[in-house]
């Protein structure tokens, strides 16, 4: 709970509400929001350098080989392939999940 309410800013009564399953998905949720950013910090100091490289090379300089970072060989592996990450719904079951939410929030 502390993490929900520290971490992931869910209010307390947010939180309450949510299945097991749901808390899952807003954890993946944040977890990949701030792996963005972070990644976007760093393909942002890696262009910095391309950039301050570029004067000096004769045939341009590419950015995975200044400064190769961890997700460069897991991105040319996925290319062409659905990132599936656990368990994709159908829509009958999101439809069930909807209902099922929609009738817990009328109770309160």
């Amino acid at each position: 709970m502390g993490w929900a309410l520290g971490v992931g800013r869910l209010r307390f009564e947010d939180f309450c509400l949510l299945t097991p399953f749901e808390f899952q998905k807003v954890v993946d949720a944040i977890s990949l929001h701030d792996d963005n950013q972070e990644r976007g910090a760093w393909e942002r100091a890696r262009i910095i350098g391309c950039l301050n490289l570029a004067p000096w090379s004769k045939g341009g300089v590419k950015p995975e080989s200044v400064l190769p970072l961890p997700w460069d060989k897991k991105d040319s592996a996925l290319k062409g392939t659905a990132q599936n990450h656990g368990h994709v719904e159908t829509k009958e079951e999101a439809k069930e999940n909807l209902e099922k939410l929609l009738k817990r929030v009328k109770l309160e």
